[in-house]
């Protein structure tokens, strides 16, 4: 399995919060798995990499472990096929932004009937990559032209 999308910004992220210059992160790469880039690496060896940067970034102070500070959906992952956690929480913003509901709560309802409506899926978590593009291009479409959301009596 190749490296993901997240595990290369993590990468990145932490290289960055311990501002590592370019030639020693290059260096960690050929030392520990003789590779001259991250996109070399395979999945077990990116979570490596992303376990020892994390350990010197925590031992030198410039990065706090907050893994009670996951955002919502990262609980999910990258799952192949289906919508990214960021694709879900982009979702959601665009709904607010759109939804005449008063609350949270009663907007994330409003939302899962929206999509229920649309592709037969029960929660926004279960929604594949392409069903997120869609309901995207959507909402996106909803909040240029309030009139559509109106008939829609969101």
């Amino acid at each position: 399995m190749e490296i993901n999308n997240r595990q290369k910004k993590l990468i990145h992220v932490l290289t960055g919060a311990l501002k590592m210059p370019d030639e020693d992160y290059r260096g960690l790469l050929r030392r520990w798995f003789d590779v001259d880039t991250c996109l070399k690496l395979n999945y077990g060896q990116a979570e490596v990499m992303i376990q020892r940067l994390r350990y010197i970034a925590e031992k030198t102070g410039k990065w706090k472990h907050s893994e009670g500070n996951k955002a919502k959906y990262d609980d999910l992952g990258d799952r192949e096929g289906f919508a990214s956690p960021r694709q879900l929480r982009k979702i959601e913003a665009m709904w607010c932004d759109v939804s005449y509901q008063p609350d949270q709560e009663t907007k994330l309802r409003a939302l899962n009937k929206f999509i229920y409506g649309f592709f037969h899926v029960s929660n926004i978590r279960f929604l594949e990559d392409w069903q997120a593009r869609k309901i995207m291009r959507a909402l996106q479409e909803m909040k240029e032209h309030p009139a559509t959301r109106r008939r829609l009596a969101i």
